[in-house]
C-alpha cells in the first residue's frame, strides 16, 4: 500500500510504499501516483528562483517540499492542492492499495491531529 501525507501548511507532500495493484512496470495506481507527484515537481520546477525546492527520493519514498517568496506562496499551495486532491482520489477509489490524510493542525492544547482521507 502506499501512504500518501500532504502537509498544507508546510507545503509537503510525500508518498511511500508501492500500491502493488498489479504487475511491476504494469501497475496502473503506481502509474498515476507517480504522475501526479511528477507534474507537481514538474509546476513547481517552473517557478524558478522564486522558490526553494526540496525533493527526497529514495525507493518506494518521494518526499516533495517548497518554500516559496511571499508573492507566489499561493500558487504554490493551490499546485499542492490540486495533486493532493488527485491522491485523495486515489486513496477513494482504491482503498486497498492507496491511503491518504492531510496534516490538518495544532489543536488548543498543541497536540497534531490528521485528517484521514482514507
Amino acid at each position: 500500500m502506499t501512504r500518501i501525507v500532504y502537509d498544507r501548511a508546510g507545503l509537503r507532500l510525500s508518498m511511500e510504499g508501492h500500491a502493488l495493484s498489479g504487475k511491476y512496470g504494469q501497475d496502473i495506481i503506481c502509474a498515476a501516483e507517480s504522475m501526479l507527484i511528477m507534474c507537481l515537481e514538474k509546476r513547481l520546477m517552473d517557478f524558478g528562483e522564486r522558490l526553494m525546492l526540496t525533493v527526497k527520493k529514495a525507493p518506494g519514498y518521494i518526499s516533495v517540499s517548497a518554500r516559496p517568496e511571499t508573492e507566489i506562496e499561493e500558487l504554490c499551495r493551490e499546485s499542492f492542492d490540486t495533486v493532493y486532491a488527485g491522491c485523495a482520489l486515489l486513496a477513494e477509489y482504491e482503498p486497498e492499495h492507496v491511503s491518504a490524510c492531510e496534516y490538518a493542525a495544532e489543536n488548543e492544547r498543541g497536540e497534531t491531529h490528521w485528517e484521514m482521507m482514507n
